[in-house]
């Protein structure tokens, strides 16, 4: 990167023994997440766009989703910003839903006819994905891809996973 954030990484790393920086060539977001992806060694993984920011507890919320529904991904809603102010509360559900095979792929469907209505599947971000479902079935960014691949490696994670946890919030 052209600008600080590696040394911001080094400062979040040297102060928080959980945090791991790795240095590599850019070659786009698809292949950082991989690497990210290969080196890492949690339950859960969970990716921040550069140009992003989660609420405080945006984390504890998603794995606060999962333990509620043992789910194979849960989804957390998010907003969209400009100049400081929030300009659209992005929630396809009312309450918080669990979704089975069926109820996913009626979701889906109506994803793939109109993707702005539906816009928790557009993205990898506000998503808390099993490890080992990542990394059992080879689930990584297509890194020839240089739009939708957040799209593409969500649907490759969603022919592996049963349920699927909406949040509210």
């Amino acid at each position: 990167s052209t600008d600080s954030s590696g040394e911001i990484c080094d400062i979040y790393a040297r102060d928080d023994n959980r945090v791991k920086v790795f240095r590599t060539p850019n070659r786009g977001v698809s292949s950082a997440r991989n690497m990210g992806i290969c080196n890492s060694n949690g339950s859960f993984i969970l990716f921040v766009d550069s140009d992003d920011f989660i609420e405080t507890y945006a984390v504890h919320a998603l794995v606060e989703g999962h333990k509620q529904s043992h789910a194979d991904m849960v989804v957390g809603a998010f907003n969209k910003i400009r100049d400081g102010s929030v300009i659209v509360e992005v929630r396809d559900f009312k309450t918080n839903q669990l979704l089975t095979k069926k109820g996913l792929a009626d979701y889906t469907m109506s994803y793939l006819h109109n993707p702005r209505q539906n816009q928790l599947l557009m993205s990898s971000w506000a998503k808390l994905f099993q490890s080992v479902t990542i990394k059992n079935n080879n689930v990584l960014f297509n890194t020839e891809l240089h739009t939708f691949e957040d799209v593409a490696f969500n649907f490759n994670y969603l022919k592996n996973t049963e349920t699927v946890y909406f949040l509210k919030e």
